[in-house]
C-alpha cells in the first residue's frame, strides 16, 4: 500500500512538472511569434528601403563601368 501511493505521489509529480515546462515553453514560443510577427511602430520605416535599392543601383552601375587601364601601368590579371 505505501509502494502505490509513493508510486502515484511520483507519477503526479512528474505530472505537475511536465505541465508546467509545457506551460512555460508555449508562454514563450507566443512570445517569440508575436515579437516576429508584430512591427515596433504602426508608420513602416521606408528610408531603410529606399536607401538600400539606392545602394543597389550605385553598386550595379559601379560594376558596369569598365575600370580605365593606364599604359605604363602593370596589372596582375583581371
Amino acid at each position: 500500500m505505501n509502494s502505490i501511493l509513493s508510486f502515484s505521489k511520483r507519477c503526479l509529480d512528474a505530472l505537475l512538472w511536465s505541465l508546467g515546462l509545457s506551460s512555460v515553453v508555449l508562454v514563450l514560443m507566443l512570445g517569440f511569434y508575436i515579437c516576429w510577427t508584430q512591427p515596433l511602430s504602426k508608420t513602416p520605416n521606408v528610408t531603410v528601403a529606399e536607401k538600400s535599392v539606392k545602394q543597389q543601383q550605385v553598386q550595379s552601375i559601379q560594376k558596369a563601368s569598365v575600370p580605365l587601364m593606364d599604359k605604363r601601368s602593370i596589372y596582375a590579371g583581371m
